[in-house]
């Protein structure tokens, strides 16, 4: 390529109004799907903050009360129920959230755990959905670069040889020291500049100014870029290779168009359709129907389910103990039914768990049909926002759920009283991130799989280039 093919491409693109819109209209979606971005992931980590200071406030009142709490606040402190019944578990808001929503409006944030069965804790808003059903929903960064920047490189590509081809001048310009293959490359080098360099000044501004500059990972951020560079870059092979012909522009256009509407939309939604198809999941309603069914039965079995209880924790079974719970005392008999309710959903849910797991290993596989796909899954992963961290999140609370009941349910079924030791060892939930080798393992399978749709089509365009009847005009 020559360096003159460049600056008078640029001469001529600097002038027209179009190139200044279509990059203004970048520049103000990328602007805009930043603060809807960051506005909820902001909203996301102030309530998370809340949940957090407001059970730390709690357990040091309770904890207090021992020493010079009145009547009534140390005999909350005593019952295992009062901070025991219900305790929120936090995934913390990774520092690239803001610029894409990804499973983060449909997967819990927060988990609830308790001494209730888990169908009565108001957890669990997740739907056990499709992890792309929402692929194209919330408006932020994310859905800008993998929706909005194709069509914006359709805009200023379709025409770059057509164009000079139909108005009779590309005869002229081959005819200086320049080849086709030359002058096509300058004309998308610039495009891919301006395009690239706007989607990155953008997204610097918007951090610096929105003070998120210092906490940003500048490893994950780069690592965003160069996803989003490798996107553009297939949207530009794929001009270049529509362009090496000798369509018109208008038919250009339309295949571009079309292309779009088959990376963009058609594939993911066929995606989505056959995952659904080969790993249906199952309704979240059966795992409370299983909990739930014949309630009545469960005092019938009252005698059972105490038996059952004390076969697990048998340094706790005395002929007395044994009597009131099931006979005397109503809040034993209470938690004992919840404790077997949790016992029947709990076949489900594992069976909803390990469906949700064969829809990802298929998506990881699928993903190689779309570069659009790819990205946003890459986009997910390095923004904390991807559907196996919240699968991951989901295990880990399910994990310290039943070490919480394990702690506090014997000693609300034998109404055992709270004491200032029992506060020192109440167990405390810690996530564990993902291995970074898996994370990037995930990040190179989807790299590959962009980096393989580009590489083919540059081929394509290399081989039209050399046929000699495409190069005549």
């Amino acid at each position: 390529m020559k360096i003159t093919v460049f600056k008078h491409e640029w001469k001529i693109m600097r002038r027209r109004y179009s190139t200044w819109l279509l990059l203004g209209l970048l520049f103000s979606a990328l602007l805009s799907g930043w603060f809807n971005g960051h506005s909820h992931a902001a909203a996301l980590k102030q309530k998370i903050e809340r949940i957090v200071g407001e059970q730390e406030e709690q357990y040091a009142t309770l904890k207090n009360s021992f020493l010079e709490g009145s009547t009534e606040e140390l005999k909350a402190a005593e019952s295992p129920g009062k901070y025991g019944g219900l305790h929120s578990l936090t995934l913390p808001v990774q520092p690239l959230a803001a610029l894409t929503v990804g499973q983060s409006d449909i997967s819990p944030q927060i988990i609830g755990v308790g001494v209730m069965n888990k169908q009565r804790l108001p957890q669990d808003r997740y739907g056990y959905e499709n992890p792309i059903h929402l692929l194209n929903g919330a408006f932020d960064v994310a859905f800008v670069i993998i929706v909005l920047v194709p069509l914006i490189i359709i805009a200023m590509s379709y025409d770059i040889i057509a164009d000079e081809r139909e108005r009779g001048i590309l005869p002229l310009l081959l005819a200086a020291p320049v080849s086709m293959p030359q002058l096509l490359i300058g004309k998308i080098v610039l495009r891919f500049i301006l395009v690239a360099g706007t989607c990155l000044l953008t997204l610097l501004i918007s951090m610096i100014f929105s003070g998120q500059g210092p906490s940003i990972s500048l490893p994950m951020f780069w690592t965003w870029m160069i996803f989003t560079i490798a996107y553009i870059l297939f949207w530009f092979a794929l001009a270049a290779f529509v362009n090496i012909g000798r369509s018109s522009s208008v038919r250009n256009a339309i295949r571009l168009s079309m292309a779009w509407l088959a990376f963009v939309v058609i594939f993911p939604a066929l995606v989505h359709v056959l995952i659904e198809m080969v790993h249906p999941v199952t309704p979240r309603l059966k795992a409370v129907n299983a909990a739930r069914e014949k309630p009545m039965e469960y005092y019938a079995e009252k005698p059972r389910l105490a038996e059952q209880w004390y076969q697990r924790f048998p340094e706790l079974k005395t002929e007395a103990q044994n009597a009131v719970t099931v006979k005397e005392s109503f809040g034993a008999a209470f938690w004992l039914l919840q404790e077997e309710m949790d016992r029947r959903a709990a076949p489900v849910d594992k069976q909803i768990e390990s469906e949700i797991a064969r829809q990802q290993e298929l998506l990881r596989f699928l993903s190689l049909i779309s570069p659009s796909i790819a990205l946003r899954e890459a986009f997910n992963l390095i923004s904390g926002t991807d559907v196996s961290r919240y699968q991951s999140f989901r295990k880990q609370a399910e994990l310290f759920r039943l070490e919480w009941r394990k702690f506090f349910l014997p000693r609300a079924i034998h109404a055992h009283k709270m004491t200032p030791k029992d506060y020192m060892i109440i167990p405390v939930f810690d996530f564990k991130e993902a291995a970074g080798k898996s994370i990037l393992f995930q990040l190179g399978l989807n790299i590959i799989g962009i980096g393989l749709l580009t590489l083919l089509v540059v081929l394509k365009v290399r081989h039209k280039q050399t046929d000699t009847s495409n190069m005549l005009v």
